[in-house]
This record gives C-alpha cells, structure tokens and sequence, in this order.
C-alpha cells in the first residue's frame, strides 16, 4: 500500500483510490484463492523488491499462469519511478517464471500509461501494445 502511495500519479488515485481494502484480504478469500487455483490448474505468485538499507518496498510483481495449456498467462509489475533500471530486469524474470510454468498460452502484462520504464521493458522483450484502456475518460 505505501508502494502505490508513492508511484501512482494524483489524477489516477480520484478513480482508484488507494485503500487499505485493496490490500488485505480477508480470510475467507485467501483460503479460498489456493484451491480455486487447483480446481483451475492456475499458478500464481507475488513478489515484493525492497531496498537493502531501509526495507522499503521499490516494487511489487505477480504473474499468473495457466497450468492447462490454455487461456492466457498474466504478468502485472508496478514500480517505483525512482528505480527504472529495475524495470528491465524484474519483466524478464516475471516472463521466465510464466513460461518456465506454462509455455503455450500467450503472455499479457498490464502496465500503467505512466509507468514509461516498464512499458520500454516490455516492448524490448517483445510485448506489443494491443488495447490502451481508458479511466473516466482519461488515459491513465
């Protein structure tokens, strides 16, 4: 939650505010997500990158993988702007885990308009721009 505090831009947060609920999941839920993911034949991760010295968080990826063979595998990375040499690195260690997990289905990765690091990541990797998504009408 202080991650999104400090890298999403003030427009952003008027229609996704940032909340503690978007970041605590219930009990229920997260008993719940481990055998929704089985009976799915789903692999989900999330990975946190902290600074050495003071522990605080300068990234936070997850991917998401399709175990069947089928439908599509899913790359989400969000990051500081104040550390874009990590963009690169961090996006090809996401794609390795996806494919490395699940090699057939095609890769999406979402990536916020204003994250231009990890966009320019992606794109070297290979990831193409297909659908550019509107918020409020706005281009978030």
């Amino acid at each position: 939650m202080d991650l999104e505090k400090q890298i999403v831009p003030e427009e952003a947060r008027l229609y996704e505010p940032i909340e503690k609920g978007r970041f605590h999941h219930p009990l229920v839920l997260r008993l719940l997500v481990p055998i929704m993911n089985l009976i799915q034949r789903t692999k989900e991760e999330e990975y946190v990158v902290r600074k050495d010295s003071d522990g605080r968080a300068v990234a936070r990826c997850k991917y998401s993988a399709s175990l069947r063979g089928k439908g599509v595998n899913g790359i989400s990375v969000r990051l500081d702007p104040a550390y874009p040499e990590l963009a690169g690195p961090i996006v090809r260690l996401m794609l390795h885990k996806i494919v490395s997990k699940s090699p057939v289905p095609r890769v999406e990765i979402e990536i916020p308009r204003w994250m231009q690091p990890v966009v320019a990541a992606a794109e070297a990797l290979g990831f193409e721009k297909r659908v550019e998504y509107l918020k409020m009408g706005l281009l978030l």
